[in-house]
């Protein structure tokens, strides 16, 4: 019953022993993947923003948030429906 292999270590220890990979070994890999991660989320937050600053000063958008001519109430089925 005592006859437990050194190499499996004690109820709670991790088996990262086994293949080489020391405890701080492993916490130094896991903050250089979230690191990592979060250059790459910040980059696709740098683009978004990029994008939504920009597009409310193009001459597209600007038109189409101009009221259209010869309509000067909205009608009955909605703001967003067709001129006769």
């Amino acid at each position: 019953m005592a006859n437990v292999d050194a190499s499996q270590g004690a109820a709670g220890d991790s088996g990262d022993h086994a293949n080489g990979e020391a405890k701080h070994e492993k916490l130094t890999r896991n903050l250089n993947e979230l690191l990592q991660e979060l250059r790459v989320m910040q980059t696709g937050a740098q683009i978004l923003t990029g994008f939504l600053l920009t597009v409310p000063f193009t001459s597209r958008f600007t038109d189409s948030t101009r009221p259209r001519s010869g309509s000067t109430s909205p009608s009955s089925a909605g703001r967003w429906s067709r001129p006769p």
